[in-house]
């Protein structure tokens, strides 16, 4: 392999740690590079981004590219138009990063998606209620993580849930939020890697905790998913019908979808990989498979194949309030819970942390494995009771990002 594989990201994260590790075991060179902006910063514009791009990237050694959010995922799709690289293409990329433009794409395609449309924050709520079904779910454009994301019922929901977000954006910023209508159903997340237009899966997760509002930051999710053949057929289906609609044809893939009881419904479509506590809790005992898998793929050397023999489960500790993080009590316990593999903390104690709709952070993450996804969900609930976060209060602690 003439090259490294670089991953791009706002900030240096856990998933830059995980690919490191991992791509020492499997011989690969790696490198992350931050490209300066944090998880909250509006969506530049196009032409800012492509020039970010040619001023804080190599021109040479480089074999592969990964993406950790929407606007770095944009930068790799320049550099490797530049280079000759594979990747997704620029023009999948910017549609991606605009989330009324992607369920517009996935629509014209015969997608279901959520009906939606976009507000903005200097325009005021009155004609958008006009033009809302409830319920409805609200979502900052620039927000990430489930930070801003709100669920309302009623029109008194709706304009109390529009002042906290323009509280939350800045009353004198123009920002924009997407109003959806709220799909009814189970929760599903797929994940899977392209190479040359064709998508190889690699797992569909449930999210049993059931994500109804009024905020929708995940908890549980377990693999494989429990629904019958014929439902996760017609999921798999959909994931792979909205990765062709939106030509995404190299690197990894992320669709969040909702069964309605009828039909699968895209929520989200994204480049990004699974989450750090995912790919641990899908990859057998102390070997992270699905981060080698990665990496090997996107440098050109084997297409990403996942062979479990387990089922597996990841469940999140939120914080409890906004503040100063002083650590977690009850691992031990925790960790004796027959199943659980691992107790992943995502914070640093002193740090300030703002859980959400507020912000976007969580305390820690519990991994299982276990002989199915019932047993991983029971195992993970077990340890989620018997943790316990331990937080200062702060007065200066605000919203994340």
């Amino acid at each position: 392999m003439a090259g490294k594989v670089v991953y791009l990201c706002g900030r240096r994260d856990q998933t830059a740690q995980c690919l490191a590790e991992s791509a020492g075991r499997v011989g690969i060179e790696f490198d992350s590079i931050e490209m300066g902006w944090t998880s909250g910063d509006s969506l530049p514009h196009l032409d800012e981004i492509r020039a970010h791009s040619r001023a804080r990237l190599p021109e040479t050694g480089i074999a592969g590219l990964l993406a950790g959010d929407r606007i770095s995922a944009i930068c790799a799709a320049y550099l490797a138009e530049r280079l000759g690289l594979a990747f997704h293409p620029v023009e999948a990329m910017e549609t991606c990063a605009q989330r009324l433009l992607a369920r517009e794409r996935l629509k014209a395609s015969g997608i279901a998606v959520a009906p939606a449309f976009l507000v903005s924050t200097m325009a005021g709520h009155e004609d958008a209620l006009h033009r809302t079904a409830f319920p409805c779910v609200l979502k900052p454009v620039r927000f990430t993580g489930g930070q801003g994301v709100m669920r309302a019922d009623t029109p008194d929901e709706f304009r109390d849930v529009y002042n906290r977000l323009r509280r939350m954006t800045g009353e004198q910023r123009h920002e924009f939020i997407l109003v959806e209508e709220y799909i009814e159903g189970d929760e599903f997340a797929f994940h899977g890697f392209c190479i040359s237009g064709r998508l190889h899966p690699l797992a569909l997760l449930d999210k049993p905790a059931g994500k109804m509002g009024p905020s929708f930051a995940d908890v549980i999710v377990t693999s494989p998913s429990r629904q019958p053949r014929d439902i996760t057929a017609e999921l798999m289906r959909t994931a792979e019908r909205a990765v062709s609609a939106m030509r995404l044809e190299n690197g990894p893939v992320s669709v969040e979808m909702r069964w309605n009881g009828r039909r699968a419904c895209v929520l989200e479509i994204n480049p990004f990989l699974p989450a750090p506590p995912v790919c641990r809790a899908l990859s057998p005992k102390c070997r992270n498979a699905v981060a080698e898998a990665m990496l090997l793929a996107s440098a050109g050397l084997a297409a990403p194949a996942l062979e479990t023999h387990h089922a597996a489960g990841v469940g999140y500790l939120a914080l409890p309030w906004p503040g100063v993080f002083e650590g977690i009590e009850g691992t031990g316990r925790a960790l004796a819970v027959e199943g659980v593999d691992e107790i992943i903390p995502f914070m640093e104690t002193g740090q300030s942390g703002v859980p959400p709709p507020a912000g976007n952070q969580r305390a820690a993450a519990v991994t299982a494995r276990a002989p199915t996804a019932d047993e991983a969900e029971c195992a993970i609930r077990e340890a989620l009771s018997m943790l316990s976060v331990r937080m200062r209060t702060a007065r200066f602690a605000g919203a994340a990002g």
